[in-house]
């Protein structure tokens, strides 16, 4: 695994935002990690970056590090590796999805890294959960994963963002930061156009054992996306919560109101019902208009000249709002634009009923 220039940046401005200098205590990182920059690189870093913490001449010609050389420098007192084998020379040999957790390394660690290991463990949940158990509470856990790779036998995942930040959030974590960012990785010539290359075409039906078994890499994009975060382990945390997508369940709660208003508003309605506009908000509402009030709807209304005697979804004729009968119902169809139109209209209120459904919601 490798700890990069970013990784070690956004770690700096997490220490900075926390007011640590250092005294970090035990840190577990996920397997052993190759340090993708120099002696002269860190100390300059830091110091950009307001830390006095720097590392002296080892004597390697081209300022090569090693990874618990670095984490020491970064004020951690203990350094402890964990892998699946030994063939990096792990300290501790066990697997994320085995759920055989000893003991005596629950609650032991005052920070935990991962710099690219969870992709690789099918049961990714299972690793949260131990990654939990391990953490003391006010333990920080640090990632810095692939969110989308340029080849597909990376790992057995590519982690969004959105999974993780819900879940933590979810599971009561202090999240202190989390970021997106990308590598461009392509091969660039020097007047700085890519090179080209081969293309491979890659049938999964045929070739899935040799990609499985050889290391196939099918090169999919040039940009490497990563998701790097810190998140603190509270009292109240836990690993069980399961976590909904807040985009879908959010859009969830907000049109499970707007149909019970819907409903209202047409059970209410005494006359023929117009609809007041023509996007995709109004071919949902269509699409999910409850059938004893259909026959309600006289038309929909258009703003735009252009639209006027158009026929839109299931049959019905767009018109313009001169168009519209006395005593009638109109209903905004607009979540974003409701209030926008309603200042628009709010006139013909003397001889017409407009419903807003998102109002007060």
């Amino acid at each position: 695994m490798g700890f990069a220039i970013s990784s070690l940046s956004y770690f700096l401005d997490d220490l900075n935002k926390r007011n640590k200098k250092g005294g970090l205590g035990k840190i577990l990182t996920l397997s052993r990690y190759s340090i993708a920059f120099s002696r002269d690189d860190f100390n300059r870093i830091c110091q950009n970056k307001g830390f006095d913490f720097a590392i002296e001449d080892n004597g390697d010609p081209e300022g090569l590090l090693y990874d618990e050389q670095v984490f020491r420098a970064l004020g951690f007192d203990s350094v402890v590796s964990m892998d699946n084998s030994r063939y990096e020379g792990a300290d501790i040999v066990f697997d994320l999805n085995s759920d055989a957790l000893p003991k005596d390394m629950e609650e032991k660690y005052d920070y935990i890294l991962d710099g690219g290991t969870l992709e690789h463990v099918f049961d990714f949940r299972n690793s949260l959960k131990l990654i939990h158990k391990m953490l003391k509470v006010g333990g920080t856990f640090i990632f810095d994963l692939p969110s989308a790779m340029y080849d597909l036998n990376h790992g057995f995942y590519h982690i969004s963002p959105c999974a993780l930040y819900e879940y933590f959030k979810e599971n009561k974590y202090q999240i202190n930061n989390m970021v997106l960012y990308f590598y461009d990785i392509g091969d660039v010539t020097s007047n700085g156009h890519y090179s080209g290359g081969n293309v491979g075409i890659y049938e999964l039906n045929k070739s899935i054992k040799d990609i499985s078994g050889r290391l196939i890499k099918p090169k999919v994009t040039d940009v490497l996306f990563m998701t790097w975060g810190s998140v603190i382990k509270t009292s109240e945390s836990t690993y069980e919560s399961i976590p909904q997508q807040n985009i879908y369940s959010a859009t969830w709660e907000n049109k499970k109101t707007m149909a019970e208003r819907l409903a209202k508003a047409l059970a209410q309605a005494e006359t023929k019902v117009y609809l007041y506009g023509t996007g995709e908000h109004t071919r949902w509402m269509l699409k999910y208009f409850p059938n004893t009030h259909r026959w309600k709807i006289a038309g929909i209304i258009s703003p735009y000249k252009d639209e006027i005697g158009e026929i839109f979804s299931f049959g019905h004729r767009i018109l313009d709002i001169a168009e519209i009968e006395r005593r009638s119902t109109i209903i905004i169809s607009s979540e974003l634009y409701e209030d926008v139109i309603y200042d628009r209209i709010k006139h013909l209120e003397e001889d017409c009923v407009i419903v807003k459904l998102y109002s007060q919601m």
